[in-house]
């Protein structure tokens, strides 16, 4: 299991798996009162390696991670980091959308991937990579196919991997991990303070706007 989300009583786990070939993800539904398995969706071999899933908007969202490592035994990339998505899903787990992420951000993750995602309460998803302690606050873009990055947040003692809005209560926590030590770190983050950047007006030319 890669990382999971508690809705109405049932916990939706993730899970995919990395690092064999070719790549295979599901989501595995377990009632939380008793921790019995009650459901499963299988992507059977998808867009890559499933690593986090959130519920938002009436709509379910998940990372489909692709990485530059070499997995040991194999000569070719697993899945190269550039072919990493964030979906959105209807009720039945089907795809109605996807994005891209910024390619910057990408840099950051490799050789590894996006490993955590979470929709914040500042209507804003946000995203890890594999081993950095930053968060990076993103927007669904108006137009286009790649998300909009608007900040990234430091994360002390954050080691990558997942991370979860805790929006029980009216001071909402980030919760995150550190692997080496085996933690959950909580962390309370100033996030309305966060300015969407100044983004280049999409202009329509009609005749006579045009150069050859």
């Amino acid at each position: 299991m890669d990382s999971g989300v508690v809705v109405n009583d049932k916990l939706y786990a993730v899970h995919s798996n990395y690092d064999e070939s070719p790549m295979e993800s599901s989501i595995e539904v377990f009632d939380t009162r008793t921790m019995r398995h009650v459901d499963t969706y299988s992507f059977g071999i998808y867009r890559g390696s499933l690593t986090w899933l959130d519920r938002h908007d009436g709509a379910w969202w998940a990372g489909f991670a692709n990485y530059d490592q070499v997995p040991a035994g194999e000569t070719k990339p697993y899945g190269e980091t550039y072919n990493t998505q964030v979906v959105k899903m209807d009720d039945k787990f089907q795809v109605v959308e996807s994005w891209t992420i910024p390619k910057t951000i990408l840099d950051r993750f490799k050789p590894m991937s996006n490993s955590g995602g979470s929709w914040g309460p500042d209507g804003r998803l946000w995203l890890t990579g594999h081993d950095l302690g930053e968060a990076y606050v993103m927007n669904v873009p108006s137009a286009g196919s790649e998300l909009e990055w608007a900040a990234t947040v430091t994360l002390p003692n954050v080691e990558g991997q997942g991370i979860a809005w805790d929006r029980s209560s009216n001071r909402p926590t980030l919760w995150a991990i550190k692997r080496s030590t085996k933690q959950a770190l909580s962390f309370t983050v100033p996030y309305s303070s966060i300015s969407d950047p100044n983004a280049a007006n999409w202009q329509v030319l009609g005749p006579g706007h045009f150069q050859q």
